[in-house]
């Protein structure tokens, strides 16, 4: 990514932290679809990063694949608002605390940019 794109880049991941403290929060009820854009767009800016922070989208990538558990027949009255099932009727649901995490690596990768201006 040349120079001139992280300006753009700078903001798109300002604006998905914005979006994060509604994601990350469990009582604001985020539909699953949008917890997952908002996983996927923060990866894709992420990977333009790799180059001046090499070991965030790794650290993104494993907190992401911890965001999401199964949830067993017997646990539904446990789930989030957030949960959803998938094509195979199997119920899904979020770690919020790892979307919080997820949020914080943003965070690093914004001041990072930030400070090299």
């Amino acid at each position: 990514m040349s120079g001139k794109s992280y300006p753009q880049l700078h903001q798109r991941i300002r604006d998905l932290i914005a979006q994060g403290s509604k994601v990350c929060d469990e009582e604001a009820g985020t539909r699953g679809a949008q917890i997952h854009q908002w996983l996927s767009e923060s990866r894709y800016c992420l990977a333009f990063l790799d180059d001046k922070i090499p070991t965030a989208l790794s650290d993104f990538q494993r907190v992401r694949q911890d965001c999401v558990f199964k949830l067993a027949d017997d646990e539904e009255a446990l789930a989030s608002e957030s949960a959803y099932r998938d094509d195979g009727d199997v119920l899904w649901d979020f770690r919020f605390e790892k979307l919080q995490q997820a949020l914080g690596i943003l965070n690093l990768a914004s001041r990072k940019l930030e400070m090299e201006g």
